[in-house]
């Protein structure tokens, strides 16, 4: 994985993060961000606690080994369908802590990050098609 794109992807976690400290919400509780909406296509940031995530049902144990007291994980769903998810980063400081950008950059999981990356062009190079196919008639 190019390592200029996962400090772009933490830079972009952490201006996330900085908006939702700046917009007044409780990060103690973590907080989602969805930058993709539809109609096909989802994707969702889960910035989640330790503490929530470690109940939550179903979670595989190599999973848990990954959390820290603050993570931040990648959702994409194609329609009502979960493709994938993503543990982004994870970090010993919680959100709503002075977490300064080298913090989310040493907290990256270059390999999930990598997965991330890859499904997200997957996705979105089929969805381009499919619409490019319908314009041209080559559906």
């Amino acid at each position: 994985m190019d390592a200029s794109y996962v400090e772009s992807l933490a830079s972009d976690i952490h201006n996330m993060i900085l908006s939702a400290k700046q917009s007044g919400l409780d990060l103690s509780q973590g907080f989602q961000s969805t930058p993709l909406n539809g109609p096909h296509i989802f994707l969702n940031y889960l910035f989640e606690t330790k503490k929530r995530l470690r109940n939550a049902p179903g979670m595989p144990e190599s999973f848990r080994k990954k959390l820290r007291t603050a993570n931040v994980l990648a959702t994409i769903d194609i329609g009502k369908r979960k493709a994938g998810v993503f543990a982004l980063c994870a970090m010993d400081k919680g959100f709503e802590e002075d977490l300064a950008l080298e913090d989310v950059v040493s907290g990256m999981n270059p390999e999930d990050v990598e997965r991330y990356a890859e499904m997200l062009r997957q996705v979105l190079k089929a969805d381009l098609d499919s619409h490019t196919s319908k314009e041209t008639g080559n559906a």
